[in-house]
């Protein structure tokens, strides 16, 4: 089972000793969560008023997923901008773009200090960065910042206060994810998002819920459970074998077939008066 990638080191890809093993991660995530994947950028992009001629910014692109999943999305012809931090990514992310008459391009520079002049693009959105970030609030500001009067951010985003996972060990269960949420960065990040679109002077604020059912739990490990697994243990705060007893349980669950989670996301939308 693939290690999980920590936080600081997603914020930080190139510094790592391995920036490949973060374009296998995202391949597999598309991969493992490819129905969901999908629901969730056209949820995303139906907020965008896609229109003919228009240009949106894709902020955090990763491998340019999102991006290429916007052109195809749109049906008719636009601009997309894809922005990243990691080299590793935007190169990645050109190479799988490669070709004559492209309607994406990808550049880098840090979200919390976009390159771009004010009201360049006539629409922008996140997937993924947002709760990477110890101020999402200044990332929403460079997004509200770059995006033209009457244009639209949008931001899906998770709160671990929605998780729900069927194990013998409920109440230590409620206790890890809430020691996890309440003291890793945004873990609560999906009911305080509307407030932040509200304080960066958005308006016509909509949140749409939705919930998404996880059967496999290896693809919970290596998506979410691993990194909360390796951030309770270096806290060293719940014991170490009730802690294993707890994985060995939903590994059980996983063999006879009856692994159970479910989070949900909010996609969060404002309009830049």
């Amino acid at each position: 089972m693939q290690e999980a990638h920590t936080y600081a080191q997603w914020r930080a890809i190139d510094q790592t000793s391995s920036p490949v093993s973060f374009i296998h991660f995202m391949d597999m995530h598309n991969q493992l969560e490819d129905a969901q994947s999908a629901d969730m950028m056209q949820t995303t992009f139906q907020s965008l008023d896609v229109q003919p001629g228009k240009v949106f910014l894709d902020a955090g692109c990763g491998t340019g997923e999102h991006a290429r999943a916007l052109v195809e999305y749109a049906q008719v012809p636009i601009q997309v901008v894809g922005v990243d931090t990691s080299e590793t990514m935007i190169e990645e992310a050109r190479r799988r773009n490669a070709g004559p008459g492209t309607a994406i391009t990808y550049t880098i520079g840090d979200a919390s200090q976009l390159p771009f002049t004010d009201n360049a693009y006539d629409g922008c959105y996140a997937i993924g960065l947002i709760e990477m970030v110890a101020r999402p609030a200044d990332i929403l500001g460079e997004m509200v910042r770059v995006t033209r009067s009457g244009g639209n951010v949008v931001i899906p985003t998770g709160d671990m206060g929605t998780w729900i996972i069927d194990t013998s060990y409920l109440t230590f269960t409620h206790e890890i994810l809430h020691f996890f949420a309440d003291t890793a960065i945004n873990g609560y990040l999906g009911r305080q998002l509307p407030r932040l679109f509200h304080e960066c002077g958005l308006t016509n604020i909509r949140v749409r819920p939705a919930t998404y059912i996880v059967s496999s739990f290896a693809q919970a490990y290596q998506l979410w459970l691993g990194n909360i697994v390796r951030y309770v243990q270096e806290a060293n705060i719940f014991p170490p074998e009730a802690l294993l007893a707890w994985v060995q349980d939903l590994e059980k669950r996983a063999q006879a077939g009856s692994f159970f989670m479910a989070r949900t996301v909010f996609f969060v939308a404002g309009s830049k008066p």
